[in-house]
This record gives C-alpha cells, structure tokens and sequence, in this order.
C-alpha cells in the first residue's frame, strides 16, 4: 500500500507534468494512456461511482427533480424548454435536418425562381429543346445547394473535428450551406 507522501508524489507529478500536445488526438490518447495505466482499485472504484452513485444522485437530488418538473411545464406550456436554448445553433440544426433530406428525397420538379442565370426574357427566347436543357441544369443546380445545406447541418450536429485544420474546413462548410440556406430559404417550399 502506498503512504501518504508517495500518493501526494503521484498528484504533484501528474500535475506538475506541463507536456504541450500538437493535436486534439494526441492530447486524448495521452490521457487514455493514463487512465488505462491506474491501478484496479482506482478503476473499481470509478465504475461504483459513475455507474452507480451518480445514477441514484441524479434520481433522488432534489434540484434535478425540480428542473425536471419546470423543464416539463414549460414543453406543456409552450412547446419546448429552457434546455433547448443551451446550444440553440444546435437544435435548430437538429430540428432542420430531417426535414432538408426528406425535402430532398422527394426529388421535387421545381426550384426558385431566383436560381436561374438568364432573364425571363432570354429563356422565352429559347428553342424547346435548349428551354428543357437549361431547365434540367436548374433543378439539378437546386439539388445540388440542397445537398450543401445537408452537409452544413450535418456538419453542425455531428460536431466533430480531429484538428485546428479540419476545424476550418468544417468552418468553410457550415459557412457555405448556411449562407444558401438564408439565400434560398423561401425557396423550401412545394
């Protein structure tokens, strides 16, 4: 069994240890390499305390219980809760996507009006054949932004970026679907 001093060695060093991470993963698998590395009473003891003791706390503490029941006022009161507001962005997203990719499987004939690049004028002017052609090309224009607004609110929900460059690659995705959708949201109809 380990004395006082040596288990206060142990804290001091893992506190003391200042090791500068490169990525997210590296920073991750470090500390999985430390939690693996403990020894099985410290790993017995978590599985009673998160697996057991948190559960019933969360049952019986009173301030959960009261939030419960005020979160369950508000849902019947006025269609949602406080706790719907704690990442907005992300349940509106939630609440987006399976409507955009059940709009886009429905593979609607139609777009916006505004998505076409020629005037009223020069598409009248078009022979039957190069009218349906251009046509084609915007339905499949449309489908193609839908597709992007998917990615970007998929992006969002998924939430999940290795490093600081995939960060603002998802960045620059969300950023160009969201744009399309605040561009072409009146065009969400049918």
């Amino acid at each position: 069994m380990k004395k006082k001093k040596d288990i206060k060695k142990d804290i001091e060093k893992d506190i003391d240890s200042s090791e500068i991470f490169s990525t997210v993963k590296e920073m991750f698998s470090s500390i999985t390499e430390r939690l693996k590395n403990r020894p099985w009473y410290q790993k017995i003891w978590d599985y009673i305390y998160y697996r057991i003791i948190v559960k019933i706390w969360d049952i019986i503490n009173p301030v959960y219980n009261w939030r419960r029941l005020r979160f369950l006022w508000q849902r019947i009161t006025r269609g949602f809760d406080d706790s719907d507001t704690w990442s907005l962005d992300d349940t509106i997203a939630k609440f987006i996507l399976p409507r955009l990719k059940r709009f886009r499987e429905l593979e609607l004939k139609g777009f916006p009006g505004n998505i076409s690049k020629l005037t009223w004028e020069e598409e009248s002017k078009l022979s039957k054949e190069a009218s349906e052609a251009h046509w084609e090309q915007m339905e499949k224009d449309w489908n193609e932004i839908i597709d992007k607004m998917i990615l970007a609110f998929e992006t969002i929900v998924k939430d999940d970026w290795k490093d600081i460059n995939d960060m603002q690659n998802q960045e620059k995705i969300i950023n160009e679907g969201l744009s399309l959708f605040a561009q072409y949201l009146r065009g969400l109809w049918w």
